[in-house]
């Protein structure tokens, strides 16, 4: 099929998807706007660990792939704790183009929600054969999925501008580019149950292969819905799905098999049980019930009863999509009840389980209005748009109030760093205060003293304690001197309590801004 003819058949989705992607990314394009000739390159970076995903892009624009972007010591001999392959993929054309990270994670913003979008509707083609239900859904996931959150409910209902973090879609890599490996998934996992072919069976082994080098909760949700897969076909008696449904899992483990390689390697590190209690992983048995799977399932359920009673109809591949997909988004928020290890397991809900919520609802509401006049199928979707651009709407409406006069503000250190890129070389060290010290690793070519985004790799023992709340406690100057610090970047107007110049003696170069940077060199 030519392009123009693709493009004429699912103008509606591109339409959408358009939408979803500009929602995405208008707060920010607003605010560079408003800001005019003020505005220097540093957009608000306030999704969710943004500053964090943004450095690690930037490391690999260096060269130094999985390596710590914030910390010098040991950054090249220790275990790589990140395989930031997912990052190098959406690295590379902003290296070939030249491209700065700040403004390719703005095309990103756009780009890649809207192409999670056509593939979340395309999954819907297979499930509803339906274009007009396949963007609503499509929208809903992407747009909609604050009305599952009770508390974000009830403050966009009653307009309450509480939101201080852009929509979860605005977040650099995770869940950009890892939910459109999620839903690629779905959709071939979907096309496997329904054709039974091979060729999708090796498609899903390669995808699952894939994932491991892409993101730790999307390589062990797939894994966990592989096993699901396998038990709940050999339940049903459905023996050739399960013995495909093996193969996935051996293709996808060989294909992985360098990362799963490099898992071990980091978890016989000296300094892995810090890392692991800094990424919040907890020693515990104790069940994670979520209130919103509950209902999703006992609505899905009541929907199989009413349609093995009333319609007396026996269940079909997609009734069996939504089987396995339910019973494994209990099942990974609720391994360490086998485990005993509790993983952020917010990862799983946010980004897999959520989706997967809305889809099955979207399922059972679709056969249950398919069968309504038109005009109220139509009228029905439109108000579940509606309803999902004003959530992610008022969401990037109240986090672009919020984050105005300090992105606004913010713009004086971007000076600061086009200073610092003229005198610095390639890992030297800054010590700066909390608002630049996350800035420092995307903006320039240097590492930093030290910043908590730190904490998603090996650290070397002893290197929290000199952070930047810890200046006026002790001999702070003396004690770090035992690691590289080439930098000071002195913000007096935020820190006038350092009082660098009386306390320390350091060599002046350069007042920025507001920002007084001094040499150690």
């Amino acid at each position: 099929m030519r392009f123009g003819n693709w493009c004429r058949e699912n103008y509606i989705a591109l339409i959408f998807a358009f939408f979803v992607g500009l929602i995405t990314v208008a707060p920010h394009l607003i605010f560079i706007q408003q800001l005019g000739s003020e505005y220097k390159g540093l957009y608000p970076m306030k999704a969710d660990a943004e500053y964090y995903y943004l450095s690690r892009i930037h490391a690999v624009y260096q060269g130094d792939f999985s390596v710590n972007p914030y910390i010098f010591e040991q950054k090249h001999t220790l275990p790589k704790a990140t395989l930031m392959f997912g990052d190098a993929l959406l690295t590379l054309p902003g290296v070939i183009l030249k491209i700065s990270v700040p403004v390719l994670s703005l095309i990103y913003k756009f780009l890649l929600p809207f192409i999670a979008t056509l593939v979340l509707y395309f999954l819907g083609l297979q499930i509803y054969s339906n274009k007009f239900w396949s963007v609503v859904t499509a929208v809903a996931v992407m747009c909609g999925y604050y009305f599952l959150y009770p508390t974000d409910l009830v403050s966009i209902v009653k307009f309450k501008e509480v939101f201080s973090s852009f929509s979860d879609y605005s977040r650099p890599i995770y869940p950009q580019l890892s939910s459109i490996l999620f839903f690629l998934y779905l959709y071939v996992f979907y096309k496997a149950l329904d054709t039974k072919t091979w060729k999708f069976f090796i498609w899903l082994g390669v995808l699952f292969g894939i994932s491991f080098y892409i993101y730790f909760y999307a390589f062990t949700f797939i894994f966990a819905l592989n096993l699901v897969s396998i038990v709940v076909f050999l339940l049903l008696k459905k023996n050739d799905l399960a013995i495909k449904f093996v193969w996935v899992k051996i293709l996808g483990t060989v294909i992985g098999s360098y990362f799963i390689w490099n898992l071990y390697k980091v978890m016989q590190s000296a300094l892995y049980p810090a890392f692991a209690k800094a990424e919040f992983m907890e020693l515990t048995h104790k069940p994670v019930i979520s209130t919103i799977w509950i209902l999703t399932s006992l609505i899905f359920g009541g929907y199989l009863w009413f349609k093995k009673k009333k319609l007396e109809e026996s269940l079909n591949t997609t009734d069996y999509f939504f089987i396995t997909l339910l019973i494994t988004a209990f099942g990974v928020v609720n391994q360490q009840v086998i485990t005993g290890r509790l993983l952020q397991e917010g990862h799983y809900h946010w980004f897999f389980n959520i989706p997967i919520f809305i889809l099955t609802l979207s399922y059972v509401g679709w056969n249950f209005v398919q069968n309504l006049n038109k005009k109220y199928v139509v009228l029905i979707g439109i108000f579940v748009l509606i309803l999902s651009f004003y959530a992610t709407g008022f969401v990037q409406w109240s986090s672009y109030k919020f984050n105005f006069s300090q992105g606004r503000e913010d713009q004086r250190y971007v000076s600061v760093f086009d200073y610092l890129n003229t005198v610095s070389k390639k890992d030297d060290v800054v010590f700066a205060n909390t608002e630049i010290s996350p800035l420092v690793p995307i903006y320039t070519f240097d590492n930093v003293v030290w910043d908590d985004g730190a904490l998603g790799y090996l650290v070397p023992e002893g290197r929290r304690d000199f952070t930047p709340e810890n200046i006026l406690k002790g001999d702070f100057y003396t004690n770090i001197k035992k690691y590289k610090v080439d930098y000071v970047l002195w913000d007096y107007q935020k820190n006038p309590e350092w009082k660098m110049d009386q306390k320390w003696n350091l060599k002046f170069l350069k007042e920025v801004r507001g920002v007084k940077v001094y040499s150690l060199k």
